[in-house]
């Protein structure tokens, strides 16, 4: 599942959604496919933002901020099937301008 949410992401961020991130769970074709998505569904919210430290920088400096420094970090108590190779989070720094 993680190969084809990140497929649908990397193509509405090419298309230019104002916010390529937000995915929803709900009647989600991927997470359909998933043996246990009734306890997926039961642990996660509605929707979730998958995201990069370009998009994140992004939508900090529409909300007025400077970015100074970025960086992913691992989220090792998410459900395997959300588990990436260290890029759970994205962390920001930055500042009010």
């Amino acid at each position: 599942m993680n190969e084809g949410l990140l497929a649908d992401f990397l193509q509405r961020k090419a298309e230019g959604h104002a916010n390529p991130a937000r995915v929803s769970l709900t009647n989600n074709p991927r997470l359909a496919a998933q043996a246990n998505k009734d306890e997926i569904l039961q642990a996660m919210p509605e929707y979730f933002n998958f995201i990069d430290i370009e998009t994140m920088a992004k939508l900090f400096n529409q909300a007025g901020f400077l970015v100074e420094h970025a960086s992913y970090f691992p989220a090792k108590y998410y459900y395997e099937v959300s588990l990436w190779d260290g890029r759970e989070g994205v962390g920001l720094i930055g500042v009010k301008v």
